[in-house]
């Protein structure tokens, strides 16, 4: 049987709805999930290096550390903060409500206690700089990519992700652009 692209992810599309009880995701959720990955893969290889590689003899890489790092050699306390902002506004605004930490947030985090602090401290809006915001920014699309590779966001709903997905990857294509 010849299928056209669009036909083949229509039939792939159908069997993971088939194999998620008929909830699983839209194409649309899909295609800016499989983009982010992408964007991910790409910021891990160009700017993360062997760094964000896991390692055969001991526990797995220390992504937060390879990510602050990275961050620190190169991206400037006073760096152009305007390609991440809208990005920022976003996961700000969905993150961080008026008065406390949303259940978004929650479901982002689980037990990851030291990104926690880190996302927490530039979200409640402390005096900080384009450098602890990339970063904020970075260890929201290590959450996104975890959760979303290892299954866990299966289980909080793909439903309402293709904005995270869109505004992680315009963080990560950002960095990887900055640089380069």
């Amino acid at each position: 049987m010849n299928l056209s692209k669009e036909n083949e992810f229509q039939e792939l599309l159908g069997r993971l709805n088939a194999v998620s009880g008929g909830e699983g995701p839209d194409g649309k959720t899909v295609a800016m999930g499989g983009c982010f990955i992408m964007c991910w893969s790409k910021f891990e290889l160009l700017c993360l290096g062997d760094l964000g590689v896991a390692k055969a003899d001991g526990p797995p890489a220390a992504y937060q550390d390879s990510i602050a790092n990275f961050v620190a050699a190169h991206i400037p306390d006073g760096a152009d903060f305007s390609p991440f902002k809208s990005a920022y506004d976003f996961f700000h605004q969905r993150y961080r409500g008026p008065l406390e930490f949303t259940p978004h947030f929650e479901a982002l985090i689980e037990e990851d206690n030291r990104a926690r602090r880190q996302i927490e401290r530039i979200f409640n809006d402390e005096p900080n700089s384009t450098r602890e915001k990339v970063r904020a920014l970075l260890l929201v699309c290590y959450r996104l990519r975890g959760n979303l590779v290892h299954g866990n966001k299966w289980e909080t709903g793909l439903a309402d992700q293709v904005r995270n997905f869109t505004h992680a990857s315009g963080v990560l294509l950002a960095v990887v652009e900055r640089f380069r």
